[in-house]
């Protein structure tokens, strides 16, 4: 959520937060050469700001304290009024 380029692996959970060539990068090959290859692509990109922005937003939006406390109520409020 600092406004800083994601590059990370298609492992875990990464994907469910970082979008490739939305709001980072994404690689699935583990070779080191590829690996080289992808972070100089990603260096050069033209729209790396605008990625990096793209990312602390979604982070910010989905992540955020506030959001989540709130989510946490309306899940509370929904089982009070199912039971």
């Amino acid at each position: 959520a600092c406004g800083t380029p994601v590059y990370a692996t298609a492992v875990g959970g990464v994907t469910d937060v970082v979008s490739d060539n939305e709001t980072g990068f994404i690689m699935t090959n583990k070779d080191i050469n590829t690996m080289i290859n992808e972070v100089q692509k990603i260096v050069s990109h033209n729209k790396l700001d605008d990625i990096s922005q793209q990312g602390r937003a979604q982070i910010t939006a989905k992540y955020d304290f506030e959001a989540a406390v709130e989510r946490y109520r309306r899940l509370i409020a929904y089982n009070d009024s199912v039971n």
